[in-house]
């Protein structure tokens, strides 16, 4: 992992164009939800993840399946590039209808430190702003827990556009508003409309 970082940073060097630098990482993301196969690896990501991590909620095994138990999404996040083979760097959870009915809101989004600085944690929202319409969300929440270690993720809401609600860390965003169509220089593997899992979770 540090000789692929290094690798990256030294490309990185070699560009002034930021989108130019990531369309040459060849980056494929993958959405995958919760299953027996990475559910390990999920929580792994939510005990240890501390830098990238909005709210550092540490849940176990059961809170999970009680989230899906409900109908929201526990999504594990993979993703590879050009010096980087696949692997299950990320998870993201969403409540839908909650706390109010067309509300989505993001109990937790955390991604590996190793993948930062290559697009990938702006693109996971601008995913999330598409699965949300097409769920009927008129409004996406995004909470912000800060901690001492958690920086780098303190801006990412307001990267994408959504407005503070108040000082408690909440943020908003109006799913009616234009969003960013999702970036053409990397490749996205969506796993979740088509998912079929749902008997492991009994």
């Amino acid at each position: 992992a540090y000789k692929s970082r290094g690798r990256v940073r030294e490309l990185k060097s070699k560009f002034a164009d930021l989108t130019e630098f990531y369309a040459s990482l060849d980056v494929r993301l993958h959405f995958h939800p919760l299953d027996e196969s990475n559910a390990q690896r999920a929580l792994q990501l939510l005990g240890k993840t501390n830098q990238f991590n909005t709210t550092t909620r540490r849940h176990n095994l059961q809170d999970l399946k009680e989230f899906i138990a409900r109908g929201d999404d526990v999504i594990v996040i993979g993703a590879e590039d050009r010096f980087s083979s696949l692997e299950n760097v990320g998870l993201i959870i969403t409540r839908w209808n909650y706390p109010t009915e067309h509300t989505a809101t993001v109990d937790s989004y955390l991604l590996s430190c190793r993948v930062l600085g290559k697009g990938i944690e702006d693109t996971v929202v601008a995913w999330l702003k598409i699965r949300a319409r097409s769920k009927q969300m008129n409004v996406l929440r995004g909470e912000i827990v800060v901690t001492e270690r958690n920086c780098p993720a303190h801006d990412i809401y307001e990267r994408a556009g959504f407005s503070r609600v108040n000082e408690t860390g909440i943020s908003e965003f109006d799913l009616g508003n234009a969003g960013q169509p999702l970036p053409s220089w990397l490749t996205i593997h969506d796993r979740v409309n088509t998912f079929e899992g749902e008997a492991w979770l009994r």
